[in-house]
């Protein structure tokens, strides 16, 4: 998948290239002809965002708050977010999320069932939505914390690593957490109402717009790019559901679309008309993408508005 990425662009510019070259002596289309094509392609009733337990936007929010949280440790920690977006993180070994199948996670006495779910789905008996440890900071006077948010039954629950009289070798041991401000927060924010959200997840500088009567935001629109711009036919959502794949929110300067660890990635802004893309891609460094031509390609129909709605709220946001 992400080779297909990388060399995706240079495939691109070889086939306009050789499109070029075959209209150099025949008649290019007319505008009459064009408008008449896009008339005859109609676009759907957009479809809603899906209702989904655990979003990108409230995994963003409780990012925030551990990073105000983390400081009311004296020695001050810093907690690391292994989940999501991450790669390659690991605690004593295990890396999170791929190693959730490994099974040797020990909660009351027994084998933990537990494992990733990026939208709060019930998959497990326990959901993971986060992962957080300040490991790095660890001391023989300050030992290490490994936070793991997850859903049990619709519910929230944290787990925080704890010893064992008689432990084995590469097993972790989990008991509830009692810090009452993490658990508090986590609670909040599972239960609160998107439009609570908003602030937290940049709405203000990233705002949404109207476009022939659909509602979009940055995190749509992201998804749409990525989709306008692969070659691949893979769904967005599937794509969006890779760990190291993200739409980074910054505080200055444009959204990122792509993947964590492979260059290029495409930064974008936008406006009601058109969006801007720029990448450090040799074949396409930039682009300006009418609105139009991106819904027409990525947003068209039932199928498509729900592909990308959905993987609009699982995409990883990095603030």
């Amino acid at each position: 998948m992400n080779k297909r990425k990388i060399f995706g662009g240079m495939l691109l510019l070889v086939s306009l290239l050789l499109v070029g070259c075959g209209r150099s002596e025949a008649q290019p289309a007319s505008t009459k002809d064009r408008q008449v094509h896009d008339t005859d392609m109609t676009i759907a009733t957009q479809q809603p965002m899906p209702a989904v337990v655990w979003s990108n936007r409230q995994a963003l929010a409780l990012d925030q708050f551990v990073k105000q949280w983390q400081k009311t440790y004296k020695p001050q920690r810093h907690f690391l977010r292994y989940f999501p977006g991450v790669a390659g993180s690991n605690y004593m070994g295990y890396s999170f999320p791929q190693d959730f199948s490994r099974r040797n996670l020990i909660y009351n006495g027994g084998q933990i069932k537990i494992g990733l779910s990026k939208d709060g789905a019930d998959r497990y008996n326990y959901n993971v939505v986060a992962v957080y440890s300040d490991a790095t900071n660890a001391t023989k006077e300050n030992t290490d914390h490994l936070y793991i948010m997850t859903i049990h039954n619709g519910q929230p629950v944290v787990l925080v690593n704890t010893t064992d009289p008689q432990p084995k070798k590469g097993f972790i041991y989990l008991k509830v957490s009692q810090n009452k401000a993490l658990t508090t927060a986590f609670a909040s924010i599972l239960h609160a109402k998107p439009q609570a959200l908003n602030a937290l997840a940049g709405d203000k500088k990233w705002p949404l717009i109207t476009f022939d009567g659909m509602t979009f935001d940055y995190r749509q629109l992201g998804a749409m790019l990525e989709s306008y711009l692969s070659l691949s036919n893979e769904r967005i959502t599937s794509i969006a559901g890779e760990e190291s794949f993200s739409i980074m929110h910054v505080e200055k300067g444009p959204l990122t679309i792509g993947y964590y660890n492979l260059s290029p990635k495409s930064a974008y802004t936008y406006d009601a008309k058109e969006l801007v893309m720029k990448s450090n891609d040799l074949v396409n460094p930039t682009a300006t993408i009418g609105l139009h031509d991106l819904i027409m390609s990525t947003y068209r129909t039932r199928k498509q508005q729900q592909d990308i709605n959905y993987a609009a709220q699982i995409i990883n946001l990095k603030p």
